[in-house]
């Protein structure tokens, strides 16, 4: 039978779900739909694509799932072009245990998930994503500090005058943002 489930790390995902309910292996199973099965691609203006679904399994052991995903809440409740096509029968034609053809059919209907809230998960993957780019703004501002250029009104070294020393490195025990801090902190 097929099924529509939330996906459990992101919940505005919905997706379709092939499976065998059954204690027995299904061989052959062929996989039809009433209607063709389209998603909201990226935007709510954009033309939809086509869901790629399998024409056929070899065989379905008896617990065995297939899934991929179907739409995203927010952009198909939004798509103008897929409020029609909320409803989709997948049949199914296979054999069964004792070889004889058996035939099942699984009605799914965005409808039921679209009267839903979706909320956004954030995960210890976006924390990481945020951290990743924190250092990179912060590595540019460092990088742009180290290379400041010579300011035109700067009056450059003679004899006379020594250029003066290089600065003293930061001491071990500093991070490179203790750097960074007391380097903006000068700027100001």
């Amino acid at each position: 039978m097929a099924y529509l489930e939330q996906d459990a790390d992101v919940p505005e995902v919905v997706d379709i779900v092939i499976g065998n309910f059954g204690t027995t292996a299904a061989h052959n199973v062929s996989v039809s739909t009433s209607v063709p099965v389209r998603t909201s691609s990226a935007a709510a203006d954009s033309e939809p694509e086509l869901v790629p679904l399998p024409e056929r399994f070899a065989t379905l052991a008896p617990g065995q799932r297939w899934r991929t995903t179907w739409d995203f809440g927010r952009t198909r409740t939004a798509h103008q072009v897929l409020a029609t096509e909320n409803r989709v029968t997948f049949r199914f034609d296979y054999l069964g245990v004792d070889g004889k053809p058996v035939h099942n059919e699984s009605d799914l209907d965005w409808a039921e998930v679209a009267a839903r809230w979706w909320t956004e998960k954030r995960t210890v993957h976006h924390a990481a994503g945020e951290l990743v780019q924190i250092r990179k703004v912060l590595e540019a501002q460092l990088r742009a500090t180290r290379h400041r250029p010579v300011r035109p009104d700067a009056v450059a070294p003679t004899t006379e005058q020594p250029a003066p020393a290089p600065a003293a490195e930061a001491a071990p025990a500093e991070s490179k943002v203790a750097v960074l801090h007391r380097l903006l902190a000068r700027r100001r």
